[in-house]
């Protein structure tokens, strides 16, 4: 059986494309709260701050790419029970993917960011959260 499906640029291209690195701790989420800043759209919250060097000397992150942004997500129980807490944050998830696609210098790479579902993520219509993404996004760059 040939591997003929996958084309050799295809692979070398997704090698070469850079993923921002996650937040995953507590901590991290909580620092960011306290010390970042905040925007609010109709679809979601966005808080964003500089990394600390608290966040760089991460013991337990091996993964941590110091060249990278870092993203979080958050969806209170305000938001709806498990299952819906789950799809926005899905929703949120995939929508930053493709802002990230289409426009990496949005992201800051010495910045975190964590964004925070609202009740209205779950029934937004796609478009309109990736609009209130990039709209946010192009506010932290202009509010350096």
């Amino acid at each position: 059986m040939s591997n003929d499906f996958y084309d050799d640029e295809d692979l070398e291209q997704q090698e070469e494309q850079v993923k921002p690195d996650r937040m995953k701790k507590r901590r991290e989420f909580i620092t960011l709260s306290k010390k970042g800043n905040k925007i609010i759209t109709k679809g979601m919250i966005l808080q964003f701050g500089k990394k600390t060097a608290n966040e760089n000397s991460l013991s337990d992150a091996e993964s941590f790419l110091p060249d990278q942004p870092r993203i979080g997500y958050t969806a209170s129980k305000s938001v709806g029970k498990s299952v819906y807490r789950n799809r926005a944050r899905r929703r949120m998830r995939e929508a930053t993917r493709e802002v990230f696609k289409q426009h990496p210098r949005l992201f800051k790479k010495d910045h975190s960011y964590n964004f925070i579902a609202r009740y209205s993520t779950i029934e937004r219509p796609f478009e309109s959260l990736v609009k209130d993404i990039k709209y946010a996004l192009h506010n932290v760059t202009e509010n350096k």
